[in-house]
Order: structure tokens, then C-alpha cells, then sequence
């Protein structure tokens, strides 16, 4: 079982993009640069795991990042 613990929400302006290579449901260590927007660097907050939104270039969901529970 994973929890979101963020959703990252981006609007055309952001100029978001993910980093290449990353796929659903991947464990990421805490620091990994996710993505980039305007303002730079957009990293991992904790280990954990990355997920990402089905229609992500259409809506306004980024990512989303959790953790698996035990």
C-alpha cells in the first residue's frame, strides 16, 4: 500500500517538466532531482516514491510523491 504525501500541481506558466526516465511507481532516495520548473530544481523530499498522473501533460497534476506503508 503507498500514501501521497504531495501532489505537485504545476499551471502552463511553471514550465514544469519531469526529468527523463522515470517511471511510475519508482522508489526514489530523498534529493533526486523529480523535475524542473521556472525556478529551478524540483527534488524528492524524503525516500520514497514517485507516481505519475496518467494524463499529466493535459491536467494540472506534476507528480506525486509518497511512501509505502507497512
Amino acid at each position: 500500500m503507498i500514501e501521497v504525501a504531495l501532489r505537485h500541481p504545476v499551471r502552463p506558466e511553471h514550465a514544469f517538466r519531469m526529468e527523463p526516465g522515470f517511471a511510475n511507481i519508482q522508489r526514489t532516495p530523498a534529493g533526486t532531482v523529480l523535475a524542473r520548473d521556472r525556478t529551478g530544481d524540483i527534488c524528492a523530499p524524503f525516500d520514497g516514491i514517485v507516481l505519475l498522473p496518467l494524463y499529466q501533460p493535459d491536467g494540472s497534476d506534476g507528480f506525486f510523491y509518497g511512501r509505502t506503508l507497512t
